[in-house]
Protein backbone atom coordinates (compact mmCIF):
# COMPACT_ATOMS: atom_id res chain seq x y z
CA UNK A 1 0.00 0.00 0.00
CA UNK A 2 3.20 2.45 0.93
CA UNK A 3 4.54 1.36 -2.39
CA UNK A 4 1.75 2.09 -4.66
CA UNK A 5 1.33 5.72 -2.75
CA UNK A 6 4.89 6.31 -3.50
CA UNK A 7 4.92 5.50 -7.31
CA UNK A 8 1.67 7.76 -7.26
CA UNK A 9 3.57 10.67 -6.17
CA UNK A 10 6.54 9.65 -8.25
CA UNK A 11 4.28 9.52 -11.35
CA UNK A 12 2.87 13.06 -10.55
CA UNK A 13 6.60 14.74 -9.57
CA UNK A 14 7.57 13.34 -12.88
CA UNK A 15 4.24 15.15 -14.59
CA UNK A 16 4.76 18.26 -13.43
CA UNK A 17 8.12 18.17 -14.05
CA UNK A 18 7.47 17.46 -17.64
CA UNK A 19 4.96 20.59 -17.86
CA UNK A 20 6.86 22.65 -16.31
CA UNK A 21 10.42 22.12 -18.73
CA UNK A 22 7.49 22.36 -21.25
CA UNK A 23 6.63 26.04 -20.16
CA UNK A 24 10.17 26.96 -19.90
CA UNK A 25 10.78 25.85 -23.57
CA UNK A 26 7.85 27.44 -24.98
CA UNK A 27 8.81 30.87 -23.37
CA UNK A 28 12.34 31.11 -24.06
CA UNK A 29 11.09 30.80 -28.06
CA UNK A 30 11.46 33.58 -30.10
CA UNK A 31 8.23 35.89 -30.96
CA UNK A 32 7.05 36.28 -34.21
CA UNK A 33 4.98 39.27 -33.18
CA UNK A 34 4.41 41.87 -35.64
CA UNK A 35 5.75 45.47 -34.90
CA UNK A 36 3.29 48.11 -34.62
CA UNK A 37 3.36 52.03 -35.10
CA UNK A 38 1.69 54.57 -32.08
CA UNK A 39 -0.56 57.26 -33.50
CA UNK A 40 -0.55 59.96 -30.54
CA UNK A 41 -3.68 61.31 -29.21
CA UNK A 42 -2.31 65.25 -29.69
CA UNK A 43 -2.23 63.89 -33.39
CA UNK A 44 -5.50 62.59 -34.03
CA UNK A 45 -6.57 66.26 -32.68
CA UNK A 46 -4.25 67.51 -35.07
CA UNK A 47 -5.55 66.11 -38.04
CA UNK A 48 -9.55 66.67 -36.95
CA UNK A 49 -8.44 70.07 -36.62
CA UNK A 50 -7.19 70.39 -39.94
CA UNK A 51 -10.19 68.33 -41.78
CA UNK A 52 -12.78 70.32 -39.70
CA UNK A 53 -11.62 73.93 -40.73
CA UNK A 54 -10.99 72.41 -44.42
CA UNK A 55 -14.49 71.23 -44.46
CA UNK A 56 -17.29 74.12 -42.38
CA UNK A 57 -17.94 76.60 -44.49
CA UNK A 58 -16.96 80.06 -41.93
CA UNK A 59 -14.37 81.40 -43.09
CA UNK A 60 -11.02 79.57 -40.40
CA UNK A 61 -10.45 83.28 -38.60
CA UNK A 62 -13.72 83.43 -37.62
CA UNK A 63 -13.77 79.93 -35.50
CA UNK A 64 -12.68 78.78 -32.58
CA UNK A 65 -12.87 74.88 -32.87
CA UNK A 66 -12.00 72.67 -29.88
CA UNK A 67 -11.37 68.97 -30.30
CA UNK A 68 -12.34 66.40 -28.12
CA UNK A 69 -10.88 63.23 -27.77
CA UNK A 70 -11.08 61.00 -24.58
CA UNK A 71 -9.10 58.13 -25.85
CA UNK A 72 -5.62 57.81 -25.65
CA UNK A 73 -2.66 56.63 -28.07
CA UNK A 74 -4.00 54.47 -30.53
CA UNK A 75 -1.61 51.11 -31.74
CA UNK A 76 -1.87 49.86 -35.34
CA UNK A 77 0.06 47.71 -37.32
CA UNK A 78 2.72 49.11 -39.55
CA UNK A 79 2.01 50.14 -42.84
CA UNK A 80 0.85 53.42 -44.43
CA UNK A 81 -1.88 54.89 -42.16
CA UNK A 82 -4.95 56.95 -43.90
CA UNK A 83 -7.04 58.84 -41.71
CA UNK A 84 -10.68 58.80 -43.19
CA UNK A 85 -12.93 60.91 -41.22
CA UNK A 86 -16.64 61.59 -42.32
CA UNK A 87 -18.53 64.34 -41.03
CA UNK A 88 -22.43 63.40 -41.36
CA UNK A 89 -24.97 66.19 -42.06
CA UNK A 90 -24.43 69.77 -44.04
CA UNK A 91 -21.00 71.96 -43.42
CA UNK A 92 -22.67 74.76 -42.11
CA UNK A 93 -22.37 74.18 -38.63
CA UNK A 94 -21.48 75.30 -35.41
CA UNK A 95 -21.55 74.02 -31.63
CA UNK A 96 -21.60 70.37 -30.89
CA UNK A 97 -20.41 68.52 -33.91
CA UNK A 98 -19.89 64.80 -33.61
CA UNK A 99 -17.96 63.10 -36.51
CA UNK A 100 -15.57 60.48 -37.45
CA UNK A 101 -12.33 59.08 -38.21
CA UNK A 102 -11.10 55.80 -39.39
CA UNK A 103 -8.24 54.86 -39.15
CA UNK A 104 -7.12 52.46 -42.15
CA UNK A 105 -3.33 50.99 -42.17
CA UNK A 106 -2.94 49.43 -46.21
CA UNK A 107 -6.67 50.22 -47.05
CA UNK A 108 -7.54 47.88 -43.95
CA UNK A 109 -9.80 49.22 -41.51
CA UNK A 110 -8.32 48.58 -38.21
CA UNK A 111 -9.56 51.31 -35.87
CA UNK A 112 -13.26 53.37 -35.71
CA UNK A 113 -12.97 56.83 -33.29
CA UNK A 114 -15.61 59.12 -32.90
CA UNK A 115 -14.66 62.46 -32.17
CA UNK A 116 -16.57 65.68 -30.76
CA UNK A 117 -15.78 69.50 -31.84
CA UNK A 118 -17.02 72.19 -30.01
CA UNK A 119 -17.43 75.13 -32.91
CA UNK A 120 -17.57 79.41 -32.25
CA UNK A 121 -17.74 81.10 -34.85
CA UNK A 122 -17.37 84.57 -34.35
CA UNK A 123 -20.16 87.31 -36.02
CA UNK A 124 -20.07 90.86 -36.67
CA UNK A 125 -23.09 92.48 -35.06
CA UNK A 126 -23.81 95.94 -34.57
CA UNK A 127 -24.23 97.26 -31.04
CA UNK A 128 -25.07 100.58 -29.45
CA UNK A 129 -23.08 102.48 -27.35
CA UNK A 130 -25.79 104.57 -24.90
CA UNK A 131 -29.57 104.21 -24.69
CA UNK A 132 -31.65 104.79 -27.09
CA UNK A 133 -34.94 105.36 -26.82
CA UNK A 134 -37.76 105.64 -29.80
CA UNK A 135 -37.79 108.97 -31.79
CA UNK A 136 -33.76 109.68 -30.66
CA UNK A 137 -31.56 110.72 -33.64
CA UNK A 138 -28.85 107.92 -34.06
CA UNK A 139 -25.13 109.29 -35.42
CA UNK A 140 -22.21 107.16 -35.87
CA UNK A 141 -21.03 107.77 -32.30
CA UNK A 142 -23.79 106.17 -30.79
CA UNK A 143 -23.05 102.82 -32.62
CA UNK A 144 -20.09 100.50 -33.08
CA UNK A 145 -19.24 97.27 -34.71
CA UNK A 146 -18.40 94.38 -32.24
CA UNK A 147 -17.79 90.89 -32.74
CA UNK A 148 -19.92 88.42 -30.96
CA UNK A 149 -19.31 84.79 -30.67
CA UNK A 150 -22.09 81.86 -31.07
CA UNK A 151 -22.55 78.78 -31.13
CA UNK A 152 -26.74 78.75 -32.22
CA UNK A 153 -27.33 79.44 -36.21
CA UNK A 154 -29.69 82.01 -36.77
CA UNK A 155 -31.91 81.79 -39.45
CA UNK A 156 -33.50 85.36 -40.07
CA UNK A 157 -36.75 85.36 -42.90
Amino acid sequence: MINKTIKKIQSRLLLVTGLLVCLIGISSLPSWAASTQVIEAKIIQEKALQYLTGQLTWAPDRMKVDISYKGGDVSLPEGNVDFDFRLPGHKNRMGAIPFNLTLRVDNVIRHRITLLASVEVLFDVVQTTRTLRRGDVISGHDVELVQVASTITCHLI
